[in-house]
């Protein structure tokens, strides 16, 4: 969440044993925003698409194995390396050394062992023959993705899977504005409050979502989500 947009864009990013990563978004009705047009496109694979539909949460050794994660270090040694940094880089300003110094690496990740499955089953163009896919495939680990899918908001899901396709050529500043115009048509719309409702607020886990169905969000309607912003409403940048 937004926690992930404060920190993924930085050069260097340590994860510790408490790191949990995971953008949930299309399960309360919206994208991934916060820069997610941007870098998860450009995660290895099609692992950003996945995380991206799907809302998967990520543990250090994920994180730094679907390169969310640049370094990872104990989280009882945090505040050394803060200390380090702050002391340290006013004499040699060589930051990335420093962390190259203090960080390591954790034990295996799990996440491998479903990467070329994800790369197989998320390159697909289209959110139904993804899910028809995951159905095919028989796996334990593809049937849960099945389901976890189909509790996700339809609209939600189409509009961030061509999200992913138009940000993996973006630059961020494109990115950036891209996401301000999709913020305006979700909130325009009726399944981010239903999700908002559903999930955070009476906490029922039983959005009801419209359309309730992946064959009911039509190529117009997706396609509404990316008309352009007219100039009166162009995210402006600071120089």
């Amino acid at each position: 969440g937004g926690g992930v947009g404060v920190s993924v864009h930085g050069k260097r990013r340590i994860a510790g044993d408490a790191t949990l990563f995971a953008m949930p978004e299309t399960g309360i009705g919206f994208y991934p925003d916060v820069g997610g047009s941007y870098f998860l496109p450009r995660l290895p694979g099609k692992l950003g698409t996945w995380l991206a539909l799907t809302g998967a949460r990520l543990n250090a050794t994920d994180a730094l194995y679907a390169k969310v994660a640049t370094d990872y270090a104990p989280s009882d040694q945090h505040q050394m390396i803060i200390n380090r940094l702050v002391d340290d880089a006013k004499i040699s300003g060589d930051v990335a050394e420093i962390i190259d110094s203090l960080t390591g690496l954790p034990a295996a990740s799990g996440l491998q062992q479903h990467h070329d499955e994800i790369d197989r089953i998320f390159a697909n163009k289209c959110c139904e023959e993804i899910v028809k896919e995951l159905a095919r495939s028989g796996t334990d680990w593809a049937q849960k993705q099945g389901k976890i899918l189909s509790g996700k908001s339809p609209t939600a899901l189409k509009v961030t899977l061509r999200q992913m396709q138009e940000g993996a050529n973006l630059d961020f500043r494109s990115a950036m504005r891209m996401e301000l115009g999709l913020s305006m048509q979700f909130v325009a719309g009726v399944d981010f409050y239903e999700g908002v409702r559903a999930l955070l607020i009476d906490r029922d886990n039983a959005p009801i979502w419209q359309p309730d169905h992946l064959s009911d969000v039509s190529e117009a309607v997706v396609n509404g989500y990316f008309v352009p912003l007219q100039q009166s409403e162009e995210l402006g940048f600071l120089e």
